[in-house]
């Protein structure tokens, strides 16, 4: 029978179990031999059968709990390991989205996580860099633009820039001023309708002095003096307006800016001192006219009334009277251009007799002054359009300059002929030539370069600034060439049909 527990007869509890024994006496033969039927009785205090098992029991739970504990452990500090890293680049990535750029992952765990945060580090080091570098150029845009600001507002010039619809976007304080009309008002609204330009009675197209289109030219694109304008109130003002772009304009939305100066004043005065001069000039010429008829009639009496001192003396004062009614007439000249009354009756003609009775005229003083002046006239030029008497006096001034800063054995050269669509005119002469200094002055009124004016004190250094607008008049250009010491080059090229 299997092993049972127990209380023994001594009252304790046992594992026992029973094994049945027969014990069979040899020697008495036959089948009833006698016999013994006996059981052995194994008995073993059950504390003592269990103890090992419980032991076995209790060493097994502990180290299973041990297991746990230790796979727990271990869970923990593995999760611990990664999730530390990454929450740590979270909070990077929350640091820099708050814009503190200064803040680092500070990760060492020496696997990729490490070179991610390596990574995220450079970049918010690189953009921390930037974000500087863009703050930097803020306030360095901020500084130039309030300085802009305090210069538009102090300039005395009216500046309006407008963006490339024509749509004001600046208008400063001197602005206001000329126009009558505030910024606030004008912002967003067409350039056209606030500010209209007028040379003389001829309106000027917007797009003329404000062009903003994509072929428009860079730097300076209108340049006007003395046009008139109406502010909000109707008063008239004299401007002189200059208009610009810039290459980076369209890539900006800006325009042009245009830049007007009220010169109402000066205009005002340069009026006054006009009219005083034309009535001056005007009151001189006609006792002038009548000295000169005077003295002609005492030189070309017969009656032998004067003397050779006498007429000598005589010959001077007509010289002195035609150079003051050349004096007057030049002055009544710049008069009539200033006014804009200094009109060009132009005809269909041909320009060589002209030219050749202008040769005639000055032979006489270049023989006397020792010059040669010699003319190669083309036949190739037909009849165009343009007015003899003024072409005369252009012709004429270049000449008698020729021939007065020319020394003795000199040579003088007239040319004409065409060229390209044009008629082109050249006077080239060996004289004292132009100093590089006063090349830029030649064509101004009353200028005459220091080498002529000691050579030669007379002249009112207003012959060149009449022909030069003579020659405008006619759309035509003039132009020179000079090295001093070594002679001029006077150019005049003229369309052949008139503009």
């Amino acid at each position: 029978p299997p092993p049972t527990t127990y209380t023994n007869e001594l009252g304790q509890a046992v594992l026992g179990a029973a094994y049945p024994m027969t014990i069979q006496f040899s020697g008495a033969g036959g089948a009833d031999s006698p016999s013994i039927n006996w059981f052995v009785i194994v008995e073993q205090p059950e504390a003592q059968v269990y103890a090992d098992a419980e032991r076995a029991a209790l060493l097994s739970v502990v180290i299973f709990l041990a297991g746990i504990l230790l796979a727990a452990g271990a869970a923990v500090f593995l999760a611990g390991k990664i999730a530390r890293p990454i929450e740590a680049l979270h909070t990077a990535a929350v640091e820099f989205g708050e814009g503190n750029l200064g803040y680092r992952a500070d990760i060492k765990t020496g696997d990729e996580i490490e070179d991610l945060a390596d990574s995220f580090n450079a970049t918010a080091e690189t953009l921390e860099r930037m974000v500087a570098s863009l703050k930097n150029e803020e306030h360095i845009i901020v500084a130039e633009r309030n300085k802009l600001q305090v210069i538009l507002a102090s300039v005395t010039s009216a500046v309006i820039a407008v963006n490339m619809q024509r749509e004001i976007i600046l208008f400063n304080k001197a602005a206001e001023a000329l126009t009558g009309v505030t910024t606030e008002s004008v912002l967003g609204k067409q350039v056209g309708d606030i500010v209209r330009l007028f040379d003389h009675e001829k309106e000027i197209p917007v797009a003329v002095f404000c062009p903003v289109h994509e072929h428009a030219p860079e730097g300076i694109t209108f340049q006007a003096n003395d046009l008139k304008m109406k502010d909000s109130g109707g008063a008239e003002h004299f401007v002189n307006a200059v208009s610009g772009r810039i290459r980076e304009g369209e890539s900006i939305d800006l325009g042009c800016v245009i830049t007007l100066q009220d010169v109402t004043r000066e205009f005002a005065m340069e009026r006054t001192k006009r009219e005083f001069v034309s009535i001056a000039a005007h009151q001189l010429r006609t006792p002038l006219t009548g000295l000169s008829w005077t003295v002609e009639a005492l030189l070309s009496s017969t009656s032998g009334i004067l003397n050779a001192a006498q007429k000598e003396l005589v010959e001077r004062g007509r010289d002195a009277v035609a150079r003051m009614i050349e004096l007057v007439d030049g002055l009544l000249d710049v008069s009539e251009i200033e006014e804009g009354r200094f009109g060009i009756n132009s005809t269909r003609q041909l320009m060589q007799p002209v030219l050749v009775r202008i040769l005639d005229g000055f032979k006489r003083a270049a023989e006397e002054k020792g010059v040669s002046v010699t003319a190669e006239i083309s036949d190739e030029v037909k009849e165009f359009d343009f007015d003899a008497g003024k072409m005369e006096f252009v012709v004429g001034n270049i000449l008698d300059n020729a021939i007065k800063y020319t020394p003795t054995k000199g040579t003088i050269l007239l040319r004409f002929g065409p060229e390209d669509g044009h008629v082109l005119l050249s006077v080239r002469d060996s004289g004292i030539g132009i100093p590089k200094e006063d090349h830029d002055r030649i064509f101004t009124k009353f200028f005459r370069s220091r080498e002529a004016s000691a050579r030669f004190t007379n002249g009112s250094g207003l012959g060149l600034y009449v022909a030069k607008n003579v020659v405008s008049q006619h759309g035509g250009k003039m132009w020179f060439e000079s090295e001093e010491g070594k002679g001029t080059t006077f150019f005049v090229s003229l369309p052949i049909t008139r503009v």
